[in-house]
């Protein structure tokens, strides 16, 4: 059923996929499969996430995340927590974000994954800066920067990271740094 899902999700045909992510689920529960409960919890997620269905992502990004510290899957744990902290941010809640986008570049931090941190500081410093908290955001951004320059094909991380630290100067009126930022994108 998870290959069927992708493929409904690849023609847009979201609730053929949703079914089929879900029937995926049903079967690594009845299976006893945890690690495969959990990717389906956050495949699931991911549709309800984009579909706007937030709290119903939230639910399932929660219990893949479970599964994953369950199984000590730390990069799974890491990557739940990038998705409930995405949820929690586009439901307009950036201090539940923060929460779990925190969490993340932990792990991201522990594991040495750079992939992992580029993906943390970024939303993180999306979310301090929902929250008002524009030094930590600008202290995000930059450091994403940092890494999205060092992989000198990123440059979605680098306009990624130029454009949050453009909002976050115009934030606190730091207009000219803004200015820079933006046209550095």
């Amino acid at each position: 059923y998870r290959d069927l899902g992708h493929v409904y999700a690849r023609m847009g045909e979201d609730e053929r996929a949703i079914e089929c992510y879900e029937k995926d689920l049903d079967l690594a529960v009845e299976m006893g499969d945890g690690p495969g409960e959990g990717r389906a919890c956050g495949r699931l997620g991911a549709m309800y996430h984009s579909a706007g269905e937030y709290r119903k992502a939230i639910a399932l990004y929660e219990r893949e995340a479970s599964r994953a510290a369950e199984r000590g899957d730390q990069p799974g744990q890491g990557f739940a927590y990038s998705n409930l902290g995405s949820a929690w941010l586009d439901l307009g809640e950036p201090a539940r974000a923060v929460d779990y986008l925190v969490q993340e570049l932990a792990i991201g931090r522990a594991l040495g994954d750079t992939s992992g941190r580029a993906r943390a500081l970024d939303v993180l410093g999306c979310a301090y800066r929902k929250v008002g908290r524009y030094d930590e955001a600008i202290e995000c951004h930059e450091a994403h920067l940092g890494m999205a320059l060092e992989e000198q094909g990123d440059k979605a991380g680098q306009g990624r990271a130029h454009s949050g630290l453009g909002c976050a100067y115009a934030c606190l009126g730091r207009y000219e740094q803004a200015i820079e930022a933006h046209t550095q994108h």
